[in-house]
């Protein structure tokens, strides 16, 4: 079928002079090798380049991390430490009350899961203080919440926040 098609090129080829027939098929050759040339091997050139450039950024990347792991495991400790020194020996439950109550937060219910854990509950609160409160806790007091289930409120900002706080 594709031979039919290519019939009538293939008459006027053979019609035509044998030195042009030759300058024909180079030409066809050429440009051939051209467009593989620039279709197909350039772009995968072209990729597998960025493909070694992003490996060898990233092994920069864990050679550096492996580098200052001691300074940055340092950092950690520390700030931990400080966290742990702001309590001033209170327990996590009044930190939370406290801190919530800084921020205007009404909590509705506390249930202590274990002696480092709390479950908080609080309706109707402003979503950013809630944010807010969450970044105090864990910030100056190394309080984290594993766990926070928000449900926005029918008054726009306000959520029900369930948060389990772990310190």
């Amino acid at each position: 079928m594709l031979s039919e098609q290519f019939q009538p090129l293939r008459r006027k080829l053979d019609a035509l002079p044998e030195r042009d027939r030759f300058a024909l098929t180079a030409l066809a050759v050429f440009v051939g090798i051209a467009l593989i040339y620039f279709l197909v091997w350039t772009p995968v050139v072209k990729w597998v380049n960025q493909a070694e450039l992003r490996y060898q950024n990233k092994q920069a990347l864990i050679h550096w991390i492996e580098q200052n792991r001691p300074a940055l495991m340092a950092a950690q400790g520390n700030q931990s430490n400080g966290a742990v020194a702001a309590r001033k020996g209170r327990s996590v439950l009044s930190i939370v009350n406290d801190a919530a109550r800084n921020q205007t937060l009404a909590i509705k219910r506390v249930e202590p899961k274990n002696a480092h854990e709390l479950r908080v509950w609080m309706e109707s609160v402003d979503f950013n203080a809630v944010l807010k409160w969450l970044h105090i806790l864990d910030e100056r007091y190394g309080i984290r919440a594993t766990t926070v289930s928000l449900d926005k409120d029918k008054k726009p900002g306000l959520v029900t926040a369930t948060i389990i706080l772990s310190g």
